[in-house]
């Protein structure tokens, strides 16, 4: 059976300095609502550049995003 050594090393890694439960907010957002908008981190790893993130609301099912690192920064 094959075996890969392949890991993923981005070249500019900033999600070291955040860890799961922290808040974040979009860099760049495109309306109003997502420059309101918080969420949480939910998972710490970045897996090909991506990483989870919840929507902070009260709604009893909240949303899941998966984002690219650099697209999130902490509040």
């Amino acid at each position: 059976m094959y075996k890969s050594n392949f890991k993923y090393t981005p070249k500019y890694n900033i999600s070291y300095k955040m860890k799961r439960g922290n808040v974040v907010k979009l860099k760049n957002p495109t309306n109003a609502y997502e420059e309101k908008a918080r969420f949480v981190l939910i998972d710490e790893i970045v897996i090909m550049g991506k990483i989870k993130i919840q929507l902070i609301c009260d709604l009893i099912f909240k949303p899941i995003e998966i984002v690219g690192e650099f697209e999130v920064e902490l509040v």
